[in-house]
C-alpha cells in the first residue's frame, strides 16, 4: 500500500492495488509497463501495470524518461483535456537536462 500526500489538498492518501485501480484515470502509456495516471483530486502517479503498484510521478521523474523519446504531437494529444503545466512534463525536462 503507498501513503504519500495529496499534492493538491495536502491529505494524506493510501493507495493499495486493489483501491487504486477503481480511482486511477489511466492518461498517457508511459511504455508497456507504466501508465502516468491521475487520482481522483488530480494528483499525478506512475502506475505499473504488471504488478499494480502507484508512486507519485513527482517522486519518479526517470521512469518518465521514455516519454522524452516520443514525438511532442504524441504525448499532447493523449494529455489534450490538461495544459501542460498541470502534468509532470515540464518537471521531467528539467530533470532530464540536469542529469
Amino acid at each position: 500500500m503507498l501513503d504519500y500526500r495529496c499534492s493538491g489538498c495536502g491529505q494524506r492518501r493510501l493507495f493499495g492495488m486493489g483501491s487504486a485501480n477503481d480511482r486511477l484515470r489511466p492518461r498517457l502509456r508511459i511504455n508497456n509497463g507504466l501508465l502516468l495516471v491521475r487520482d481522483d483530486v488530480g494528483t499525478r502517479l506512475v502506475h505499473g501495470a504488471a504488478d499494480g503498484l502507484v508512486y507519485p510521478a513527482a517522486d519518479r521523474l526517470v521512469w518518465l524518461l521514455p516519454l522524452l523519446e516520443r514525438t511532442p504531437s504524441d504525448v499532447s494529444a493523449e494529455l489534450s483535456d490538461v495544459p501542460v503545466a498541470d502534468t509532470p512534463l515540464p518537471a521531467l525536462v528539467r530533470f532530464a537536462l540536469t542529469a
